[in-house]
């Protein structure tokens, strides 16, 4: 899989640097990293999709709107954007324009995520032209038919994104970018792992296979599907596959073995039944191994110019602020967002000996379990070193 996007823009020096201020509370100018929805509008219907009341709004950012955004913290140390959405970027009717902005800004294009049927040569030049870091292709299912049933589109359409992968990758001469697929578990997929796996071997491309954590799986999935799942990755484990070890690591993240019990498929209600404001427990158990940055180097902004701190925490209860009501860079230096910073660091730094009022109380109301475990922003995107928290404890000790 890619790098943390955070790698693309922060060297030895700038983590030093980063560590100091969040051990004395001293902030950068403005965020490092900017993830931004530029659009709500999206050309698939994936019937799993959490972001069904954001596109039923169909707003979308003025060009106007995102070069003031962009220019605003550029100006303040932005280095690196991400375009992500609730839609698919490559809908909006600006999004070469807006590309252009990013490139003569000097920006790092780090990620940029699409479903594919848009990617057309002409955009797929731009991206490159911007120095594109990741393409993220939301495939979601490995055959027209598959496909269709996922995304409520003609199969027809799935042979389009497929040749628009093998176009991107063939004017990409360098092969600077890294470019990766996602595929979703579910009724329509779960048989379909082998194929996944060639698909993306013959497009000579990454992939990731996610459950739908969004999403209640249906009883037909658990009690009928989910068996046959892990029978096919028991299968496939015994072949001499040279993708058993990343098949190995998906039977590990996907189940656990309760006392007694046949394996079962982890579901975000397991992870947030316990230990729900506790650091200690279960849920939250693997915050040593990797800090998350967000809180001091990112921000994301939907069209409804609500500022959140990334997508795994985008509900309307982790609203920080509005660019449409205040300032970018008050809303980066507000309350609220100092308030998660105090949370962040008692969760990932716990080392660290807290001003007096620092300290987040036990209680988490912003962050949530899955911030301290799996996260997969934290993980592929806004992660820091594993060995930072450590460094940091001993920094402070020292002095």
């Amino acid at each position: 899989m890619c790098h943390s996007d955070l790698s693309y823009v922060l060297g030895n020096q700038d983590i030093r640097r980063l560590s100091a201020g969040i051990r004395s509370s001293e902030l950068l100018p403005g965020p490092l990293y900017l993830e931004i929805h530029v659009t709500d509008r999206c050309n698939s219907r994936c019937y799993f999709c959490n972001q069904d009341w954001v596109k039923a709004q169909a707003r979308e950012f003025s060009l106007d709107t995102f070069r003031q955004v962009v220019g605003r913290l550029t100006d303040n140390g932005l280095r690196a954007v991400r375009f992500s959405g609730g839609g698919d970027p490559t809908v909006h009717p600006d999004i070469l324009r807006m590309l252009q902005i990013i490139h003569r800004s000097g920006l790092v294009l780090a990620r940029f995520d699409t479903n594919g049927i848009r990617l057309t040569p002409e955009l797929s030049k731009r991206l490159l032209a911007c120095g594109l870091e990741v393409l993220h292709i939301s495939l979601q299912a490995p055959t027209p038919e598959s496909w269709a049933k996922v995304t409520q589109r003609r199969p027809a359409d799935f042979h389009t994104v497929i040749e628009n992968i093998r176009a991107f990758k063939q004017l990409d001469k360098t092969q600077r970018t890294s470019v990766y697929a996602t595929f979703a578990l579910d009724e329509p997929t779960f048989d379909k792992l082998e194929q996944m796996i060639l698909l993306c071997q013959d497009l000579d491309i990454d992939y990731t296979i996610h459950e739908l954590n969004c999403y209640t799986y249906s009883d037909r999935f658990l009690l009928e599907c989910l068996p046959k799942l892990k029978n096919q990755l028991e299968r496939l484990l015994a072949t001499e596959s040279p993708e058993r070890g990343r098949l190995a690591e998906m039977r590990n993240a996907f189940f656990r073995r309760p006392r007694g019990g046949a394996g079962k498929l982890r579901r975000p209600a397991d992870q947030a039944r316990k230990g729900k404001d506790n650091p200690g427990s279960e849920t939250w158990a693997n915050v040593a191994e990797q800090p998350c940055l967000a809180p001091w180097t990112s921000v994301l902004i939907r069209p409804s110019g609500n500022v959140y701190l990334c997508c795994a925490l985008a509900a309307p209860i982790h609203i920080l602020g509005n660019i449409f009501e205040q300032d970018i860079l008050e809303i980066w230096k507000g309350p609220a967002l100092e308030r998660v910073r105090q949370e962040a660091k008692a969760l990932f730094f716990p080392g660290l000996s807290l001003r007096a009022g620092d300290d987040a109380g036990g209680r988490y109301r912003y962050l949530v379990p899955r911030c301290g475990s799996d996260c997969p922003v934290k993980v592929g995107m806004l992660g820091g070193p594993r060995s930072m928290a450590a460094q940091m404890t001993r920094a402070r000790a020292e002095t």
